[in-house]
């Protein structure tokens, strides 16, 4: 009998003292006041994410991501049960990955789709689901499957629609709906990301100008 080993899986518990509940902003604290830890050889330094430019030197360079966020959740109705659709990658001609959550705050991943179903949504658009993506039982736990490969079937290209009837991709945890701008950095000037590109939230303007004055590469 062959035994196939499995790795152990680990659950990190999410207090919610420490869940962002809103985006800085709405808590009263501009963007780059959010933390920072910094971890150098000498051991570690708490910060504000505005006294980044001091941690750098002349000549650094920093790599950073140019896509902007778009539109890319709505609710929707899977063979007539609400749900949540959230639109992902684009895999040519009308097929595209998508993952399908829970009515009406998509708290939870609809794991129990099936082959063949219909999601509709706006006035006349809908998909097809072709298929798991990238394979069968590839959720995080091996039961069911958390994102989808889809035939798109509407009167417009799917993002032009989803420009405007959607919303920013939002999970269970926030307070409310916040507005798309909200999911913007200052970097973003190619539409393309399904999610925030979220580790540049913290930079504003002020923050840029004082690293290129401080000699560092962007």
């Amino acid at each position: 009998m062959t035994r196939i080993a499995t790795a152990p899986t680990t659950v990190f518990p999410e207090p919610a003292v420490a869940t962002a509940h809103r985006p800085a902003e709405w808590r009263g604290v501009d963007r780059d006041a959010v933390r920072l830890l910094v971890a150098h050889g000498s051991g570690i330094t708490h910060a504000r994410f505005r006294d980044l430019p001091a941690f750098l030197d002349p000549g650094d360079l920093l790599v950073v991501n140019n896509s902007a966020t778009v539109a890319a959740q709505c609710d929707a109705e899977l063979d007539g049960r609400p749900v949540v659709l959230h639109v992902a990658a684009h895999l040519g001609d009308s097929d595209w990955v998508v993952e399908i959550r829970c009515a009406p705050d998509a708290a939870r991943a609809v794991l129990d789709g099936r082959d063949g179903q219909h999601i509709r949504f706006g006035d006349s658009a809908g998909l097809t689901i072709l298929a798991p993506y990238p394979r069968r039982s590839s959720s995080p736990t091996g039961l069911g499957n958390r994102l989808w490969r889809a035939r798109y079937h509407g009167p417009m290209p799917l993002r032009d629609l989803l420009a405007r009837i959607g919303r920013p991709i939002a999970y269970g945890y926030l307070d409310r709906r916040y507005p798309l701008a909200a999911y913007q950095t200052v970097f973003g000037n190619r539409p393309g990301s399904a999610e925030m590109s979220s580790a540049a939230r913290p930079f504003t303007p002020e923050v840029v100008t004082a690293l290129v004055s401080r000699g560092v590469g962007i």
